[in-house]
């Protein structure tokens, strides 16, 4: 639970400085936090869906979101994913938890 907040908080962090630099500095983190919370409410009402059926379903083909996900899957984002759970797992197992 604790990797998945502290996940959200770092996607929040990641996102602020990039919106002052398209957006009104004084508004990127409301934002930033807007789209975090806009994120959980999808999530959480279409918990039965796979990811990519949603994505498709709020994204436009050649769009700006498109371009987002294509940007953050080639810096790695999925693999950065999967190494920081699978080092809170492997931490979690040495503490004994």
């Amino acid at each position: 639970m604790g990797t998945a907040i502290c996940a959200g908080l770092l996607n929040i962090e990641g996102m602020t400085p990039a919106r002052i630099t398209v957006a009104n500095p004084g508004e990127a983190k409301r934002v930033a936090l807007s789209s975090e919370y806009g994120v959980n409410t999808v999530a959480d009402a279409t918990a039965a869906l796979p990811a990519d059926t949603v994505i498709l379903a709020v994204s436009s083909p050649g769009g700006t979101t498109v371009a987002a996900l294509d940007a953050m899957r080639s810096a790695g984002l999925a693999e950065a994913l999967d190494k920081g759970v699978a080092a809170a797992a492997a931490r979690s197992k040495e503490l004994g938890a």
